[in-house]
């Protein structure tokens, strides 16, 4: 039916979509974790063990190193992201004050 229809560059995502579903289905997802350096083996099992508790799934984690980061982690989920590398939180703290700023100049 892709092909007929012209649509065989779609076939990637639906496969990736499928696979989240079928994880779901099956109590478990893989949380993607991207550091500047690799995590410690206690470090690893650590952040899955709260990342399940917090799912209620089981978690399966992929890493990826990328030194821009400086420190930290980013950790992606189907269902969430949440930034903790020292890039994202001066990037926040940069906010915060350019808002601060703001307020006091009104």
């Amino acid at each position: 039916t892709l092909a007929e229809r012209g649509r065989l560059a779609a076939l990637g995502e639906i496969a990736r979509q499928f696979e989240r579903l079928r994880e779901r289905a099956e109590g478990r997802m893989t949380a993607r974790v991207v550091c500047a350096r690799p995590l410690e083996p206690a470090q690893a099992e650590a952040l899955r063990a709260a990342l399940a508790a917090r799912s209620g799934r089981q978690v399966a984690l992929e890493q990826r190193t990328d030194a821009t980061l400086l420190g930290g982690a980013v950790v992606r989920t189907d269902d969430d992201a949440r930034d903790g590398s020292l890039r994202g939180r001066l990037a926040r703290l940069a906010r915060s004050l350019a808002g601060a700023a703001a307020e006091r100049r009104r």
